[in-house]
């Protein structure tokens, strides 16, 4: 049998204006390497883990997180999410004002390019 499985979770934040905007680039700046490390090479639960910032219509926006894998089913894939998202929390809060100013700085500036 196949033993293929994905897990695709979309965290859609609803209609957003340019300053909500910004702030879930940021978001998905801080967290796109941390996920991928974390769950890709480090708990190796699939051959594709992909974070990406989604648009659905005009301007409705959201998180996405998915997970392929052949060794694991969907249910266990969520569990390992939700619990990198905990973990991520407490990275967001351990981070100096110096840390989060350049990661501001960073998506500003790929904003603006």
């Amino acid at each position: 049998g196949n033993t293929n499985s994905c897990m695709k979770v979309l965290y859609q934040m609803g209609p957003m204006e340019l300053p909500e905007n910004a702030c879930l680039s940021l978001m998905h700046h801080l967290m796109k390497e941390p996920a991928f490390n974390e769950l890709r090479t480090e708990e190796q639960l699939g051959y594709i883990v992909h974070t990406a910032v989604k648009t659905s219509g005009d301007n409705i926006k959201g998180l996405l997180f998915l997970i392929q894998s052949d060794g694991f089913d969907p249910i266990h894939l969520d569990e390992r999410l939700e619990a990198f998202l905990g973990r991520f929390r407490s990275t967001l809060y351990a981070m100096t004002p110096e840390q989060f100013e350049s990661n501001v700085n960073a998506v500003v500036k790929m904003l603006t390019e």
